[in-house]
């Protein structure tokens, strides 16, 4: 891959998640241009948005006026077939050596005779095991939006996946194992790359952290109801999303959480590394990148066994793995203190060594090398 024009093809950047920071930091660390739909600069404070094209996403700047309204979700899933069509028209506009996907939609930008590698957070899920659980959550008139929007979709990212891609990468084994239940295909697993220089242990604070979107699969709700239980015990919640103000609600009454919102990365490094341990509960999460972030600063990371955070957690010794419930939160944070959490320090930064972001380059490098 030395000496290769390569490009980073991402759905979009409209938020500061796990998948688009791990997006641009591919993008660094192979010194490559990187293809967007839609674009939002004040999310990547402090990041290297440099060599960025962004090919417009009409259906994010609508969705303000039509958020809230009846049939939303219906509006805004089938919106992204916008991004899978502008993608679409993009592809053979940019002659890369090399094409590296994220996302559900880029993929379509995949030309037949390129060298195309998916790095594969998730596949769409909804197409698939979850078409049901999406399907009848819908009020009745809407359903048949939806059946059309996976009729003409589905077909499509099977011949992308199958046709088109050389090379595909996942970030976790739970990954790799839906990429081969949906596709047949059996891709490779490298874990996603976090920059472990840029974090420092500052000792053991007075509080824990919860860094998450907040949405219902990252069960931020558990976490702040265990810690309304806990007075002494402060909270800090870093990230915005569509549950804030009814979490912010439900802490009202509490002295001892704390919603901080979107932050700059620097901020986010400082609380990083003044926690007593991070918090983070999600749904069968696809990798699990908060507890390596954590552990990168020597703090363990308390979580539940479930999909990628069961690879990224070594249960006792960088974390700890309990039941997602408010009760077994709770219990666990009781049953912590100062020492036993400074302890697990020099454990939690020798295993967030395997995540470095150039180990990540050369395995990633490695592994184009030997598909090309």
């Amino acid at each position: 891959m030395v000496g290769a024009d390569i490009g980073v093809f991402r759905d979009n950047l409209l938020l500061r998640g796990g998948a688009e920071r791990t997006s641009l930091k591919v993008k660094s660390l192979l010194d490559a241009d990187m293809v967007t739909s839609g674009f939002n600069p004040e999310c990547f404070a402090g990041w290297d948005t440099s060599q960025i094209t962004d090919i417009g996403n009409l259906t994010a700047s609508v969705k303000k006026r039509v958020s809230g309204y009846p049939g939303f979700d219906s509006f805004y899933r089938v919106g992204f077939l916008e991004t899978a069509c502008r993608f679409r028209m993009y592809r053979g506009r940019r002659d890369f050596g090399v094409n590296i996907f994220s996302g559900f939609y880029s993929i379509f930008a995949a030309e037949a005779d390129a060298y195309n590698v998916w790095y594969c957070h998730s596949p769409n899920r909804t197409l698939y095991d979850l078409w049901d659980d999406v399907y009848y959550s819908k009020p009745w008139m809407l359903r048949p939006l939806w059946d059309a929007y996976s009729r003409i979709l589905r077909p499509l990212d099977q011949e992308a996946v199958k046709d088109r891609m050389d090379l595909i990468i996942c970030e976790s084994d739970v990954v790799r194992r839906r990429v081969k239940e949906y596709y047949g295909l059996d891709p490779k697993v490298l874990f996603g790359p976090v920059t472990t220089s840029r974090f420092q242990d500052l000792g053991v604070g007075d509080y824990y952290l919860a860094v998450n979107r907040l949405i219902p699969e990252k069960r931020v709700d558990v976490i702040v109801s265990a810690f309304k239980s806990l007075p002494s015990e402060k909270l800090v919640v870093v990230g915005d999303g569509p549950l804030r103000a009814r979490l912010e609600e439900v802490a009202a009454d509490s002295g001892n959480i704390v919603f901080k919102g979107l932050v700059d990365e620097q901020e986010l490094l400082r609380l990083y590394g003044g926690c007593k341990a991070t918090v983070y509960l999600p749904v069968a999460e696809d990798f699990g990148l908060i507890p390596v972030e954590s552990n990168a600063c020597g703090k363990p990371c308390i979580t539940v066994e479930e999909g990628g955070c069961s690879e990224t957690v070594r249960d006792g010794k960088t974390g700890f793995f309990i039941e997602p419930t408010p009760g077994a939160l709770a219990e666990c944070v009781k049953s912590l203190d100062d020492a036993s959490l400074s302890s697990m320090a020099d454990e939690c930064l020798a295993w967030s060594v395997r995540f470095d972001d150039q180990v990540f380059r050369e395995k990633l490098s490695d592994l184009i090398g030997s598909h090309g």
